[in-house]
């Protein structure tokens, strides 16, 4: 979602938003636990920093943003899977590419690519951490990730609102698609 998006969603101003994340400024504490809660973002075991735990739909704007954003929702790359998803049957959407992911005991994220950017080019190389490829999955999971992430993408409070419940209703199926993977 874009930052105008989030700083609406959370009471502030778009100015607010980025000050806080370059380290400019400090946010109340109800607006930042409510980023936090929006973001997925929760305070680590140590209570030393924060951890991203997602589920959430992200887009991949640039290599770097990507990679950080990856290996974080990955736990450092300690996935259960990462496989880029489509249908069976049918021709995949002509603009994105959907890649699906969980840590272990998390529910899965997914990263949308947009064809032929520089980002997405980089998709079989180093780019992603313990990336498993691509699998065809039925049409009917891949509409539902395709429909998930064109809801998530409308307003910042639907993004891990729908995300949880398309991890509840597919988590079984993604995680025996990586068991069969490592196996």
């Amino acid at each position: 979602n874009k930052p105008g998006d989030i700083a609406k969603a959370i009471g502030i101003t778009v100015k607010q938003l980025l000050w806080f994340l370059n380290g400019q400024m400090a946010l109340p504490e109800t607006e930042r636990e409510d980023l936090s809660k929006l973001l997925g973002i929760e305070a680590s075991a140590r209570f030393v920093d924060y951890d991203a735990i997602g589920p959430c739909v992200l887009i991949a704007e640039g290599p770097k943003k990507c990679s950080i954003a990856y290996e974080e929702l990955s736990n450092g790359g300690d996935l259960e899977y990462s496989v880029e998803v489509l249908p069976e049957k049918g021709t995949p959407d002509p603009s994105w590419r959907y890649v699906v992911f969980s840590a272990y005991g998390r529910l899965p994220n997914i990263f949308m690519f947009q064809r032929g950017s520089k980002t997405t080019d980089q998709l079989g190389g180093k780019l992603l951490m313990n990336y498993q490829g691509e699998r065809k999955v039925p049409a009917s999971i891949y509409r539902d990730v395709v429909s998930t992430c064109a809801q998530c993408s409308t307003h910042p409070l639907l993004n891990r609102k729908l995300m949880t419940e398309f991890g509840e209703r597919y988590k079984h199926f993604f995680q025996e698609m990586g068991t069969k993977f490592y196996t």
